[in-house]
């Protein structure tokens, strides 16, 4: 009888050739004298590039890989799904497609599940060229356990990125789809799924769904994986079309609230703060970037105009900046002050932060 999968490793690809190969190979070459069962799903969606015939090569190669080519592109939202609709561990595990696992991560899963988990987080650290050294599997710091109270705490703070009393794990972290493991009967039994059409925030709002019905979590301050920074990925990029992005964004969190928090009066009190995300990211990703081509005078019209537009004409009525962290209100004030200077100063100090770090 053959023996049941523990882990499903789930990569969306699109043009990722440059990078799927080490990625997929990170996984397969990590120590596993426990001989704990998993499978690579790679999901390609409609890439443009090599991607295609490197997994092609990969699955033909390596028994459990499994190449899955999409017929068109879906983006990240839409290959995750496809590929959590294929898997067969019992837990899932989402990898992107440019990032490489700890090579002793078999060593700490086999320590570190179980099954009346729903989710267990992990830590990461981050690299430019160079990954860090791994960490070893022992000693492992303590487990933290997180019930239904703590989770609830969780909501709140991913929603809202607000400053928290009885903070758990911090918003950064809570928002992240990688270094966690999702138990796929808790996936498949509450029906989540990542939301389809989302161009970027689907990490978090798959998350804010998962803690709708989460029980019972843990972590584990341990780094899981090496997160590549891109300079030119969405994440840290100027996004020309940022303002629509947003209006599409938000009435997502808005069907989520009404499908996963019906009649939850404090998640809709709160839901301005998540606007307000959606406001700083506008101007931190569009005209206080550092990469946005638009003359000084167009880049000021531009920040008045996101502040009379109708998403976010009332937002800091409805908000206090005072409750978020101190980078995160410096930028909220200078954005309702209007002060491009500030903002772009702030942008300016993420981008070297970002590039010193390693």
């Amino acid at each position: 009888m053959q023996e049941k999968t523990l882990i499903s490793f789930v990569i969306p690809v699109y043009n990722a050739a440059n990078f799927i190969q080490e990625t997929v190979e990170s996984i397969l070459k990590a120590h596993n004298p426990e001989g704990i069962t998993y499978e690579i799903i790679c999901v390609n969606d409609k890439s443009s590039d090599g991607s295609e015939n490197i997994l092609n090569t990969l699955a033909a190669t390596y028994p459990n890989v499994r190449a899955i080519h999409r017929e068109k592109n879906g983006h990240v939202a839409a290959a995750r799904n496809t590929g959590i609709d294929a898997a067969t561990g019992q837990w899932i595990c989402l990898v992107d497609s440019d990032d490489l696992v700890n090579q002793n991560i078999f060593k700490v899963i086999a320590k570190t599940v179980e099954d009346d988990c729903d989710i267990i987080y992990y830590g990461y650290d981050q690299f430019i060229d160079k990954p860090k050294a791994d960490a070893l599997a022992e000693p492992l710091p303590s487990a933290v356990y997180f019930d239904e109270t703590a989770i609830r705490t969780q909501q709140l703070e991913l929603l809202t990125r607000r400053k928290m009393v009885g903070r758990t794990y911090g918003y950064r972290n809570l928002g992240l789809i990688w270094a966690k493991l999702y138990r796929r009967d808790f996936i498949v039994a509450n029906d989540i799924r990542a939301f389809e059409g989302m161009k970027y925030e689907e990490d978090l709002s798959f998350n804010f769904m998962c803690l709708a019905r989460c029980k019972k979590a843990k972590q584990i301050n341990w780094p899981f994986l090496h997160y590549r920074l891109v300079s030119v990925s969405f994440s840290h990029g100027y996004v020309a079309d940022f303002l629509d992005r947003a209006a599409k964004t938000v009435p997502i969190y808005e069907e989520i609230i009404r499908r996963y928090y019906p009649g939850d009066k404090e998640i809709e009190a709160l839901f301005p703060y998540r606007v307000l995300w959606e406001l700083l990211f506008s101007v931190i990703r569009g005209p206080a970037h550092h990469a946005c081509p638009d003359s000084w005078k167009v880049k000021q019209e531009t920040l008045k105009s996101l502040l009379h537009s109708p998403l976010y004409k009332d937002v800091f009525s409805h908000v206090d900046i005072k409750q978020l962290d101190f980078p995160n209100m410096v930028l909220a004030y200078c954005v309702k002050k209007q002060n491009l200077v500030g903002c772009i100063v702030l942008e300016r100090i993420l981008q070297l932060k970002n590039k010193i770090f390693n």
